[in-house]
């Protein structure tokens, strides 16, 4: 992709015209994007800007070709299996153009299809003369991930007119009542576990802390309702969240929108009070062992019924569990409390478990 070039959108502003940017990505040949921008990154869109796709004028793809994306200006919400197209505006003397004007932000695709005459056959048959219709083509598909617009407050100096460092208490980078524009690049961030934060009513002395110490962002592991490793990312319900975050009052099957309504609210505070943005992990497929929504749904699950792959891991993983039931027959103690008990559990699972089944039959 070329660096920015600053065209004009004849908007008038004060009296001026307001430039606008236009990043332009070349296509190859046949209207597919260069290996090495084939994913490309592009800012955020605090000002709407173009993304300009050219095709050299005489390529492959330069007839009758069309843009077909899943970006639109058009809706509302993001479909990604919903493609838009654009004609490529045509010319035999300088380069076929499409421009978007990008004023939303996410990974989006696109490819582009153009009519061909040319035929497919091997060399050897370029002199006989064959009939053919023009045949509709593709190019390879491409993507273009537009970075989010943030708004975060703006904090003080944490210096003051003389150079001297300013404390929290003499209101150094203290939060104000305005909002800027952060880049992706300007992000600091925390990770809070909140399982060991303890309930949403202890979080003020973490998230000051937090704003204290510069962060503008925390990262959260998935709040929802743990399995039972109690682990995160090990997810008992994927349509609730942690009921340790709140009261024994709004820890009940019919207060869930109390406990939705108090983390909003929280999450509000950090960013508008300490001037903190908020994220978190994705991962509905996370799902514990002991999750209830299994039940109903256990094809959701890995096993070997549908993951044929996972077989020798699950000959492995019974195998250590009837060597688990047998460890006093070796001399292994329960709770291993010296290198001598280190070695020997490691010589049952290769003699007793390991060994017996014959894993290298599967490779």
């Amino acid at each position: 992709m070329s660096p920015a070039k600053v065209t004009t959108n004849g908007h008038s502003q004060n009296g001026h015209a307001e430039p606008v940017k236009v990043f332009e990505l070349v296509l190859e040949q046949d209207g597919s994007p260069n290996e090495q921008r084939s994913y490309v990154r592009l800012p955020a869109p605090v000002k709407p800007y173009v993304l300009r796709f050219s095709i050299e004028a005489g390529s492959t793809a330069s007839s009758d070709a069309y843009l077909w994306t899943n970006y639109s200006n058009k809706r509302d919400t993001f479909e990604r299996t919903l493609f838009e197209k654009t004609p490529f505006a045509s010319s035999a003397s300088s380069a076929n153009r499409v421009d978007l004007l990008i004023k939303s932000a996410g990974v989006f695709e696109f490819y582009v299809e153009y009519t061909t005459d040319q035929d497919d056959q091997p060399d050897a048959d370029l002199f006989e003369a064959k009939e053919h219709a023009s045949a509709h083509k593709r190019g390879k598909s491409g993507y273009f991930n537009v970075d989010p617009i943030l708004q975060v407050a703006v904090r003080k100096p944490i210096l003051s007119e003389n150079g001297k460092t300013l404390s929290a208490k003499e209101g150094g980078g203290a939060v104000t009542d305005k909002n800027d524009f952060l880049a992706l690049d300007g992000i600091v961030l925390q990770t809070l576990i909140s399982k060991w934060a303890g309930p949403l009513s202890e979080w003020r002395v973490h998230l000051e802390s937090a704003r204290d110490a510069g962060y503008n962002m925390i990262h959260f592991p998935p709040l929802n309702v743990r399995g039972a490793s109690n682990s995160p990312y090990s997810i008992g319900d994927q349509r609730d969240f942690s009921h340790d975050l709140y009261p024994k009052q709004l820890q009940g099957d019919s207060q869930k929108a109390e406990r939705v309504k108090q983390l909003k609210t929280i999450l509000q505070d950090m960013k508008i009070k300490h001037g903190i943005l908020s994220m978190s992990d994705v991962v509905w497929n996370h799902t514990a062992h002991n999750s209830e929504w299994l039940n109903d749904h256990p094809d959701a699950a890995y096993s070997p019924a549908n993951s044929p792959h996972l077989q020798p891991a699950d000959e492995l993983e019974k195998a250590l569990f009837e060597l688990n039931n047998r460890l006093d027959d070796f001399g292994i103690p329960d709770e291993l409390k010296s290198d001598a008990d280190v070695a020997k559990l490691i010589d049952a699972v290769k003699q007793h478990a390991i060994g017996p089944l014959n894993l290298w039959q599967y490779y």
